[in-house]
């Protein structure tokens, strides 16, 4: 019986998992390393579906980063809007003293 191309693709995959090949390194991401080929050669075809394997184990960890990003540019934005209210509501406080000190001192 012969093997069908997804079988292939699927046992390519097996098989890089089985010796460690797929690596999460230190930014969270996955990537292949292999130790050493007993083949001595990958084809494109394989680099593809290995290319695709990568893609489909990191697309999670893709939407966490986006997610975190996204929260975090938000976060900006809203200390920023916090900042600007605070700052506006000192210039009034500070606007208002100066003018009940200039309407004291013109009415003495």
């Amino acid at each position: 019986m012969t093997e069908t191309t997804e079988q292939y693709r699927q046992r390519v995959i097996r098989v890089s998992e089985e010796r460690g090949e797929f690596v999460t390194d230190a930014d969270g991401y996955v990537y292949w390393w292999p130790e050493e080929s007993p083949n001595g050669h990958l084809a494109s075809h394989h680099l593809r579906w290995l290319a695709d394997e990568l893609d489909r184990r990191n697309r999670e960890w893709d939407r966490q980063i986006a997610r975190d990003l996204d929260r975090m540019a938000r976060r900006r934005l809203m200390d920023k809007f916090v900042d600007l209210c605070l700052c506006n509501v000192w210039l009034w406080l500070i606007a208002f003293w100066v003018l009940a000190f200039a309407i004291a001192y013109w009415f003495k």
